[in-house]
């Protein structure tokens, strides 16, 4: 089914740097501030609870407030348009098959090429997850698949084709069983937290069905495969690679005519005005901290890129397993990633672990998922470690301008990363072993 299994399955050393040995327990529970939470637990009024009428006058007005407050971002919320579509989505429904043995009861509808974040939840009231379990529903595509050519780039096999006059990259999908390590899987998972989560653009993606679908390999073999993840191609979209070789020869010609040779310095540096002039230092500082969840993200130059102003992800299959590994990934990010961060990136950095405590881990596959207590608990040692972070670095360098990039930004946000690393695996060892995050 694959061209090079290797890719797909040898990959653990990269994925982490050492594998757990504890075992999942489900009843032990992440040291997750209990303080925190008991305070911003939201009053919530239910058939179950007490009647309207024996609430006391405060608890009813805020019930009303918090109600008023819901119906106004509801109405607020831009409607998904209906036509034409309707009835070809639900012809497709009684035909469909699901991946990796998980239920759906919706069919996939039809989307945006990119999808845009939404909106945040509104403060004081019960959070949910946003269920993305639906999109596990392989849509049939024989017949109305064509043009396909060989996929030169990246490792993985596929290739690219039109389906309904839109252009698709097409990844082979993994047989059997997915498990956290499974590239589809983990793959579509990371796309969808990156942007429900974080709140960074992601192309459209969904599973396909080709009945006796074939590809050609690197090798100009010819090679069966007909479950496949389609994601859509961007209009507009440029790779952080295509940026990286432009800016490196308008530096090279900018310089060849002044008789001088460039430096990697004068190259990394226009390298980042180019991109904070098209995403600002907000989108740099989101491609970070999507770094602390996927785990290759900002040291592949392939995963990630710009279009029509925003930063785009359009490939995140790997991701460590357990609490431990995210905390000993997390610390390297500031190292991997190819920009210098200023005090103004971790201010953004801490302002998007903020937000994201306002929300809950997506809901999509029990082997990928984060639990609520896992999420909040590593969001919150990461917003820990930029505001120590911000601190340290306006009391040791109080002249550093905030807009200033430098190495020693990255360097201090480093170090009070691995703090909560060792402070976590301090408590750990005085404690019962810690679940994995997968089966």
């Amino acid at each position: 089914m694959r061209e090079k299994r290797s890719h797909f399955k040898s990959k653990p050393s990269h994925r982490s740097t050492y594998q757990t040995q504890h075992k999942f327990n489900q009843k032990q529970r992440l040291p997750v501030d209990k303080k925190r939470n008991k305070q911003s637990e939201p009053f919530v009024f239910s058939a179950c609870g007490r009647d309207f009428n024996q609430l006391s006058l405060a608890q009813q007005l805020v019930f009303i407030l918090a109600l008023s407050a819901l119906v106004s971002s509801v109405e607020a919320t831009p409607k998904k348009q209906s036509g034409t579509n309707t009835e070809t989505q639900k012809a497709l429904v009684s035909q469909t098959q699901t991946f990796f043995s998980q239920p759906s009861n919706a069919s996939t509808t039809g989307a945006l090429s990119l999808y845009r974040p939404v909106t945040q939840p509104v403060p004081g009231l019960l959070l949910k997850p946003i269920d993305m379990s639906h999109t596990l529903t392989i849509q049939p595509v024989t017949g109305t698949i064509r043009d396909c050519k060989q996929k030169t780039n990246g490792v993985s096999a596929g290739k690219i084709c039109v389906i309904k006059d839109k252009k698709y990259l097409l990844k082979v999908c993994e047989e059997g069983d997915g498990d956290r390590y499974s590239n589809i899987l983990l793959g579509m998972h990371n796309l969808y937290f990156v942007r429900e989560n974080i709140g960074i653009d992601t192309p459209r993606i969904k599973l396909v069905h080709e009945k006796n679908g074939r590809y050609i390999s690197s090798s100009g073999d010819v090679m069966k495969a007909e479950k496949y993840l389609a994601s859509e191609f961007i209009e507009n979209f440029t790779g952080f690679k295509s940026i990286i070789t432009q800016c490196t020869r308008s530096v090279i010609k900018l310089n060849h005519r002044k008789g001088s040779t460039p430096d990697q310095w004068q190259i990394k540096r226009a390298i980042r005005e180019k991109v904070v002039e098209q995403i600002g230092e907000a989108g740099i500082a989101k491609l970070a901290v999507a770094g602390t969840f996927v785990q290759d993200l900002v040291m592949n130059e392939g995963n990630w890129g710009v279009a029509n102003g925003k930063l785009v992800v359009i490939d995140a299959d790997h991701s460590p397993q357990s609490v431990e590994e995210y905390l000993t990934e997390a610390m390297k990010m500031p190292g991997n990633i190819n920009f210098d961060f200023s005090i103004q990136t971790l201010e953004h950095m801490a302002s998007t672990y903020s937000q994201m405590l306002h929300k809950r881990p997506i809901h999509f596959h029990p082997k990928v998922d984060f639990t609520v207590e896992n999420y909040e608990f590593l969001v919150s040692r990461f917003l820990t470690a930029c505001t120590q972070a911000i601190d340290k670095i306006k009391a040791i360098h109080p002249h550093l301008p905030s807009d200033k990039p430098s190495k020693l930004v990255n360097g201090v946000l480093s170090n009070t990363l691995r703090a909560q690393f060792l402070d976590y695996t301090h408590a750990e060892s005085i404690s019962p072993p810690s679940p994995l995050l997968g089966p």
